[in-house]
């Protein structure tokens, strides 16, 4: 069978199965069987396939037939210009999350002359995707790095985001922190050694916390590739889908004054960026307002023009005394 009749084939068994992008989908799968650019897929139709390419191809075609998701199937996936490897153990990174790193990079830009007086949290980092694609970008603009930190509660995906780090170079660039949230996030900013040799450190002047948290309501469809293949504790967050944004905003509230860096004061100014689901900008801006009355909002629209990145300036008078 030549690459052509096999693509065909494989195109029309993923339409039959209901599959939502049946070419893309095949031709991702054969570029990966045979390790070739989908340019050669048809530059090269009329070629023979190997038995063993072919056997090898049908068995991922069945698999993609029961919805399992291409990105399991070859173990990565690509994010903001860059590879990421990903297993189950890790929700697969989505293209409408690189407005969350544009966003960060953006506020980072203005500060990146004072790298030390800067600290960046990945909150839930799953793959690292987030945390990285930032480390990268500023790679390439800095010779001194901010304090970049990232956190997750599952040790398996510390496990893919460390593996992804070391492939970019990064993986001493990062401090991974196994716990809930911010809870393992305290202890790492008091005891980093960026600035001991100094008897007064300089301020962290800023703190940007970053976060695609689970933001999917309990009761919301979704589509069989998600629904029974990904991992439920990476996507769903109670009744409203807000469950762990209100939580990190509750542990920040109780222990802003905590955030200190090697003896320092505490950040004169936090950021948050959180990825939402549209339907929930009114609920996160009332919830935001609720925990810091006083802070500043802006919602951000994705490429297709849904609400999708709340940026969130911390200003509090219960913070004064760190300013």
């Amino acid at each position: 069978m030549t690459l052509s009749q096999s693509l065909k084939l494989a195109i029309n068994n993923l339409k039959t199965a209901g599959v939502d992008s049946p070419i893309v989908d095949a031709e991702v799968l054969l570029s990966f069987v045979l390790a070739k650019p989908k340019e050669y897929l048809y530059s090269h139709g009329n070629a023979n396939m190997a038995s063993g390419d072919l056997e090898k191809f049908k068995r991922l075609i069945s698999r993609r037939k029961r919805f399992e998701p291409v990105a399991y199937i070859v173990g990565k996936k690509e994010f903001y210009g860059l590879e990421f490897s990903v297993n189950s153990s890790v929700l697969i990174p989505r293209p409408e999350t690189e407005l969350l790193v544009e966003s960060a990079l953006q506020k980072i830009s203005p500060l990146s002359h004072l790298p030390s007086q800067l600290s960046i949290v990945d909150v839930g980092t799953g793959s690292g995707n987030i945390i990285i694609s930032i480390a990268k970008n500023l790679s390439t603009l800095l010779s001194q790095l901010p304090t970049l930190i990232a956190t997750d509660v599952s040790a398996e995906a510390i496990s893919v985001a460390k593996e992804n780090a070391q492939s970019h170079g990064v993986d001493k660039k990062i401090t991974f922190l196994k716990g809930n949230l911010l809870d393992p996030v305290l202890s790492a900013l008091n005891s980093l050694p960026a600035q001991q040799a100094t008897k007064s450190p300089a301020p962290l002047s800023t703190l940007i916390l970053v976060a695609n948290l689970p933001y999917i309501k309990e009761n919301d469809s979704l589509p069989p590739d998600v629904q029974n293949f990904e991992p439920t504790s990476a996507l769903c967050a109670g009744k409203n889908g807000l469950k762990y944004y209100e939580e990190l905003l509750e542990q920040l509230k109780n222990k802003y004054g905590e955030f200190t860096l090697s003896g320092s004061e505490g950040p004169r100014e936090i950021h948050l960026f959180l990825e939402i689901d549209p339907r929930q900008t009114k609920k996160i801006t009332k919830m935001v307002k609720i925990y810091f009355p006083k802070s500043t909002l802006k919602i951000k629209k994705d490429y297709a023009g849904r609400d999708r990145v709340c940026g969130i300036l911390v200003q509090e008078n219960l913070y004064s005394k760190l300013r």
